[in-house]
């Protein structure tokens, strides 16, 4: 996706950086430091952006050692800059996937990813977002992560919208059904909170293909 603000560049080096994902961004942001990222994403925004605001966010995102904090830092940047600069805030939010991931959070990983998905439709790419929703269902099924009914709920609900939209009735369907398996296992209960393997097949959800 292409939502660079058409501005002469201050740092071409963190525009490249955005196109490389989460990973590719903040490893240039930090050789770059606080002061100057932060002006980067002062001179992008078109609204005028409070570096008071702006620049304690960026430092917890650039130097926070707890992936929770750091989720939620780049969790309130994405909300602050999503209006005007679409591609800063999508990498914002795969962050907040990512370190969700690493602080072993669903609530934030689940978090990041619908909120990425949501671009990632937005931009029509119904199976990219689909990808992210299936990779959850398959992480919440692995090892001993505890993740709350309620999101797995959501993440079928929008794999099953997903694929009907994108014209794939049958995956649709199946999504369904796996919906329908999971909630026997819980018996209904949206709050309550799995671990292991809760689907009965041990193969991996997958996403449709044309």
């Amino acid at each position: 996706m292409d939502g660079t603000p058409l501005t002469f560049s201050f740092d071409a080096g963190l525009d490249h950086a955005l196109t490389r994902g989460w990973a590719g961004w903040i490893e240039v942001a930090r050789k770059k430091g606080i002061e100057r990222t932060t002006e980067w994403l002062l001179r992008r925004d078109e609204t005028g952006l409070d570096p008071e605001e702006l620049e304690p966010l960026v430092e917890a995102v650039l130097e926070s050692d707890s992936p929770f904090d750091r989720a939620m830092a780049a969790s309130e940047l994405a909300e602050y800059v999503e209006v005007d600069d679409d591609a800063m805030a999508a990498v914002m939010w795969e962050g907040v996937l990512i370190s969700g991931r690493e602080a072993d959070d669903s609530e934030v990983y689940f978090e990041g990813l619908s909120q990425l998905a949501e671009i990632e439709s937005e931009y029509g790419d119904p199976q990219a977002a689909a990808a992210l929703y299936v990779d959850f269902l398959n992480w919440s099924r692995e090892g001993e992560h505890s993740t709350e009914a309620e999101s797995i709920f959501s993440a079928f609900d929008r794999l099953s919208e997903l694929a009907e939209g994108d014209g794939a009735p049958a995956a649709a369907a199946e999504f369904g059904h796996a919906q329908t398996r999971f909630f026997r296992f819980v018996d209904g209960d949206e709050r309550r909170v799995v671990s292991g393997n809760w689907e009965q097949s041990g193969v991996p959800f997958v996403v449709w293909s044309d």
